[in-house]
């Protein structure tokens, strides 16, 4: 069919720029493979390259900084049922993108939601260190803006979500020392326990 030829044409030119590229890479050879990827992706959403195309897509805007253009993209794209590579590789280009742009809450929600579909153990182990970075980074932000006894209860309560993990030492030790500095001597005294029973050795390393 005519339209079969039309996706079919426009494919091989695009991969024939890739090839090209391949051999040298220039802006102008950069930019045609970036409109071609943009008309086969816009045309062809039914196409057996839509997903991988729209990648390329998405990645060009990133380079280009374009973040907002290739979010829109990529949650499209990181829907895909079939091509693993492709949906982790979009994955990982949002959470780079919020994490860019200090989206930390958003960086911290889509993190969990995407181990919770990880298929492989090196894959979670990223997505698990995502999600405590963003979400200590998340309560930071909001601590600058309170009182010094709230901050201790954001710090225990990430250390509740995160227990055994160096940041959750971290925040545990950061709320202990405004325990310390408030006099709230029994919230000193029991979280300093809590420390030693989830982290033992802890004052020996550390002394």
């Amino acid at each position: 069919t005519d339209k079969k030829e039309a996706h079919d044409t426009l494919y091989a030119s695009l991969y024939s720029v890739e090839k090209s590229l391949e051999i040298k890479n220039t802006d102008s050879k950069k930019s045609e493979r970036k409109a071609k990827a943009i008309e086969y992706f816009t045309r062809f959403p039914e196409g057996e390259h839509f997903y991988p195309v729209g990648l390329k897509v998405a990645v060009a805007h990133y380079e280009e900084k374009n973040f907002e253009e290739a979010l829109k993209i990529l949650f499209i794209v990181e829907k895909t049922k079939t091509d693993q590579t492709v949906r982790n590789k979009s994955q990982d280009l949002i959470l780079d993108i919020y994490n860019i742009q200090k989206r930390y809450t958003e960086l911290k929600d889509l993190s969990a939601k995407y181990l919770k579909e990880a298929s492989d153990s090196t894959r979670s182990k990223s997505l698990v260190k995502i999600n405590e970075e963003s979400h200590f980074s998340e309560i930071q932000v909001k601590n600058s803006q309170l009182k010094p006894i709230d901050q201790a209860q954001n710090l225990v309560t990430y250390y509740e979500s995160h227990k055994g993990s160096e940041l959750g030492q971290q925040a545990i030790l950061n709320a202990l020392k405004i325990y310390l500095e408030k006099k709230n001597l029994s919230s000193f005294a029991y979280w300093s326990e809590e420390l030693l029973k989830v982290y033992p050795g802890w004052d020996k390393k550390n002394n």
